[in-house]
Order: structure tokens, then C-alpha cells, then sequence
């Protein structure tokens, strides 16, 4: 299948993959989810850390990250990591091989991709992947190199800007930003740069640092992350951060420019800002189902963890109005969102109690298991970016919501699980309800009758590639 004279074999040369037949298993942390209130966790269920950052203040963005409580000493084993990958009580922990296994861009989906097991590493990607964080993390480049020579990676080709004297500036370097050491935005920063290397290795990385985490100077990092893409012939911008939506938001729209960008959809129900830009896709989160002996995967439900009370954003904007690319071709889903930009477009693994290993020397001094829409929308980034998608984010949605990209081909439908506020969300069920939707709208909302269905928790669902 060609797209736009793009071959899909870029992304993979196995043979091509039917769509997932009927809803995943719900991970064991999403059953019983009751998206109106607090359920007790279980005692000797591993605590979900949220750092500092991930706190909303008045005109800033927050990161979308949060960390898995793992046992003192557990970190995966550094001289045959993607073999004996540690698996600490709470779970198989996720690592290079098993994610790029369970997303078919490496062999061995039959196989189960166990994190255990896996040990094929993604190759690929290429021109750059530009990272948008706030504040320095002056341990970016020396964390990576651990992380990739921990797991085998090809060597990181990483350039720090300091995005600090306005948008522009152009891709040179300003005053160092205040250090963000301890504060949860180092964390953020290492998830996103080691999650794209693991999946799109062979791309170069720049960690834009923005001045602060205001919207104003986040936005700017954002307009020079295409500067420095302009030096490579373009690539993808990572927005692993968000903020509630505000009335003024689509002043920015245009700081995204003529590049592929993707925003986490927050890690909290509700719409956040920039996913909910027509100019940016937005990512949301998923969960991963595995067989608790073997460690062999059993499929992917919406990430609503009941117990911590995090989970995958979503639904209709608050101000951004219905983009083309939703109005224009299926007049059902047009109806569906009502005048409004329904989010997210896409979704991956965000769920922090599957976690994924994440080295950092700034917070928590050395490996931890991480997740949140930051690497959900890092992953889907690396994936567009080896897949050779080298274009605009208006180009990009416009062909996954008109043509072959919203197939199964592509992506498989996640439609296991809830998000989205308690009770009846206007008209969309029992909070945003995947099967409800695909029961009320059956060969209407669907993509071309291949029982692909958008909803407001996983959009059209999760990329993959085409290796069994």
C-alpha cells in the first residue's frame, strides 16, 4: 500500500497484518474502573509517583508524566538487557524491543513480546525528531548514552538547544534555562528522547529547552524546534507536555507550522492544549495486557487507572471549532463531535503500570519505570518518523482521517475501556465509551467498513507496523 508515493514498507517489511478481531482483554488495573469517584487500590499495589511538574498552575504548561513505585534495586540488567529485563512486583516492565515488538515494527508479535524475551531492536528513522521540553537537563546526553548502550541501541545522535531568546531566534542556543533537576521536567525530557531512540534510532535528536514552563515560552521552544528541523529537511516535533484549555489557545495554533507534531492528550480526563490544536495530534493512552507468567501480550485497553486517578484526556475542545479534516468526509463523525476538534487522533502505551525503563540521573538517580500521554506521544512520533511521514501535521491528520491511513493496515482499533468524565457524557454513554460508540455507530463512524472506529479516548487507535 502506497501512500502520497510514501511505500509502508518503510515501516516494516513482514506481511501485512488483518485488523485485531473484537475488544483486547482489560489490563487487570483497569477492571472495575468507576470513572465517578475513588476506588480503593489494593494494598500491595505499586504507587503511582507524579512528580512536581505534572501540577497545572495559571499560564503553564505541565508535563504528562508519572512514575511506577518499584522496588529498591530494580532496573533491568545491563549487560543482556532486552533478554532479563527485571521484572519487579507490579509487572512486566516495557523495554525497547518489547514495544517496538508489540507495535510490529521489529518480528516476534507471535511470539508474544514479552519484555523478558523480546531482542529484536527497532533500525530505522531518519532526519530528526525534535523533543520540546521546559527548564535544562543537563544530564541529557549522558543518561541517553546509558539507556542506549544499557539496551543496544545505536549510538544517539542528540543536540541540546536552549530555545531562551524568543521564536525567532532560529535553531542556536540562548542562555542556559534554569536547571529543572528534581522537578519532574528532567524526567520528562529523558522519557521522551530515550522513548523516540529506541524506535526511530537511527534519527537525530534535538532536546529544545524552553525558558520556562509558561505557554508563552513553551510555544516559542515549539517555533524553534521547526527551525532546527528546517537543517534537516524536516522531521517531527514531540509536545510531551499540556495545559488546561484556555479561550486565547488558537493564538498559538500557527507556532506548530509546516511540520509533524504530536501532543500528549494529558494524563487526566478532559481536553488539554496543544493535542487539541487542528495543527497538532493529539496522542492519548493506552494499556497493555500481558500474561502475568509468560509476559506474552494479550492486547491494549484505554488507559483509566480507578485506583490512581490518572488516565488518558480526551473528547470535544472547549474553543477549538470542528477542523476540515473531521467535518469533511464522514458526515456521522462530524455529528458526533459537534462543531467541536475531538481528540485524540491516535494513541500508544501510556500506562505507568506497565511502565516503561526510563534511566535518569537528576531525579530519581539511575532507572525507573515511566508512562503518561508524554510517551505515548513520544512512540507515535518515532513510529511516523521511520514510516518516512515527513510532513505537515494538516497533511498528516488530513490523510488519516480521508484515506488509507485510518485502516487497519495501520492502526488497530482499542475499544476496551473508559475515560472521560463520570456518568452521561453527552450522549456518548458511560463516560466516553469506546463500545458505545461502535454499537451506535456501526458502518457509519467506521473507516471504510473495516470496523475501525474513532472514539475520544484512543482516536482511531494505535500505529503499527507490519511484522507478525
Amino acid at each position: 500500500m502506497l501512500l502520497a508515493g510514501t511505500a509502508l514498507a518503510v515501516y516494516g517489511c513482514g506481511a501485512a497484518i488483518a485488523a485485531d478481531a473484537g475488544p483486547a482483554p482489560v489490563p487487570a488495573q483497569a477492571i472495575g474502573v468507576n470513572v465517578n469517584g475513588v476506588v480503593l487500590a489494593p494494598a500491595n499495589r505499586p504507587q503511582i509517583i507524579v512528580p512536581p511538574s505534572d501540577q497545572q498552575k495559571p499560564g503553564a504548561v505541565h508535563t504528562n508524566v508519572k512514575m511506577l513505585g518499584l522496588p529498591a534495586g530494580a532496573a533491568p540488567n545491563a549487560a543482556t538487557p532486552a533478554a532479563n529485563v527485571a521484572a519487579p512486583a507490579g509487572g512486566l516492565v516495557e523495554t525497547p524491543a518489547s514495544v517496538a515488538c508489540v507495535y510490529r515494527i521489529v518480528p516476534g508479535f507471535s511470539a508474544g513480546c514479552s519484555p523478558t524475551t523480546a531482542t529484536n531492536l527497532a533500525t530505522g528513522g531518519a532526519r530528526a525528531i525534535a523533543v520540546v521540553t521546559a527548564f535544562d537537563y543537563s544530564a541529557a546526553l549522558s543518561d541517553l548514552q546509558y539507556f542506549s548502550a544499557a539496551f543496544g541501541l545505536a549510538t544517539a545522535n542528540l543536540q541540546v538547544v536552549y530555545a531562551t531568546s524568543g521564536p525567532n531566534a532560529g535553531c542556536s542556543n540562548g542562555p542556559v534555562p534554569t536547571s529543572g533537576a528534581g522537578t519532574g521536567w528532567d524526567l520528562e525530557a529523558a522519557l521522551s528522547i530515550q522513548a523516540v531512540h529506541s524506535l526511530a534510532p537511527n534519527a537525530k535528536i534535538y532536546l529544545i529547552e524552553a525558558k520556562s514552563d509558561s505557554i508563552a515560552d513553551t510555544m516559542d521552544a515549539v517555533a524553534v524546534a521547526g527551525s532546527c528541523l528546517q537543517s534537516t529537511n524536516g522531521g517531527q516535533i514531540v509536545a510531551p507536555w499540556s495545559t488546561a484549555e484556555f479561550p486565547a489557545e488558537s493564538a498559538y495554533d500557527n507556532f506548530m507550522g509546516s511540520y509533524l507534531m504530536f501532543a500528549g492528550a494529558g494524563d487526566a480526563p478532559g481536553t488539554t492544549y496543544p493535542a487539541a490544536s487542528p495543527n497538532a495530534v493529539g496522542v492519548g493512552g493506552t494499556s497493555f495486557s500481558r500474561n502475568q507468567s509468560t509476559g506474552a501480550f494479550l492486547g491494549e485497553a484505554v488507559w483509566n487507572d480507578a485506583y490512581a486517578q490518572v488516565g488518558t484526556g480526551g473528547g470535544p475542545s472547549l474553543y477549538e471549532p470542528i477542523p476540515t479534516f473531521q467535518s469533511a468526509y464522514w458526515a456521522p463523525l462530524a455529528s458526533l463531535l459537534n462543531g467541536r476538534r475531538g481528540t485524540p487522533d491516535l494513541a500508544a502505551l501510556g500506562d505507568p503500570q506497565n511502565g516503561f525503563w526510563v534511566y535518569n540521573t537528576t531525579y530519581q538517580h539511575g532507572w525507573g519505570a515511566f508512562g503518561g500521554t508524554g510517551l505515548a506521544a513520544s512512540f507515535v512520533a518515532a513510529i511516523a518518523n521511520r514510516a518516512g511521514f515527513f510532513w505537515s501535521s494538516q497533511t498528516f491528520l488530513n490523510t488519516l482521517y480521508s484515506s488509507s491511513l485510518a485502516g487497519p493496515g495501520f492502526v488497530t482499533d482499542v475499544n476496551s475501556g473508559l475515560c472521560g468524565p463520570g456518568g452521561a457524557a453527552n450522549g456518548n454513554g458511560q463516560g466516553y465509551d469506546p463500545q458505545w460508540i461502535q454499537q451506535n455507530y456501526v458502518g457509519v463512524v467506521n473507516f471504510q467498513q473495516t470496523g475501525l472506529t474513532w472514539d475520544w479516548c484512543t482516536g482511531w487507535g494505535t500505529p503499527h507496523g507490519n511484522y507478525n
